[in-house]
């Protein structure tokens, strides 16, 4: 896989991170996630989306490290891939629902995330751009919280 590929997997990992809103039990009242079920959850969407990804990618470029992708072949894969991915695995996470006592950290995980996808999806090429990592603040913020998957980049 090319070091750009690795790159992109590394920072739109990051932008997996979220949660917030809770989930329902069968009664329809709000249930809790304790932080560490959050955290393994959290952190097993991330892996199997960053396999997917990585899968997808080596489909699409190819396993030689030396082979650079054109510029377009990047932004089709960020915005057939990598995004679309990444916008999933962010509602499986929030589907989970916050700790109790943790909304606003979570909540301030989700927005970073939020404003990651946004960014990415107005320049896809920045996901590509060492130096311009549009999750960096989802990035600390999930891997403070112990989402290292999810935060990892």
């Amino acid at each position: 896989m090319t070091k750009t590929i690795s790159i992109l997997v590394c920072v739109l990992a990051a932008g997996l991170i979220a949660a917030g809103c809770g989930s329902s039990d069968k009664s329809g009242e709000k249930s809790s996630i304790t932080k560490a079920e959050f955290v393994t959850k959290g952190n097993a969407i991330c892996a199997q989306g960053n396999k997917e990804i990585e899968t997808q990618g080596q489909k699409v470029f190819g396993k030689d490290p030396n082979k650079k992708p054109s510029k377009a072949k990047l932004e089709e894969f960020a915005n057939t891939v990598l995004l679309p991915s990444v916008e999933d695995q962010v509602n499986k996470i929030r589907a989970l629902g916050a700790p109790k006592g943790d909304e606003a950290k979570v909540k301030a995980i989700l927005d970073a995330a939020d404003q990651g996808i946004q960014k990415g999806k107005q320049d896809p090429l920045s996901l590509t751009n060492e130096g311009s990592d549009p999750f960096a603040d989802a990035n600390r913020l999930a891997k403070a919280y112990g989402l290292k998957v999810c935060g990892s980049g």
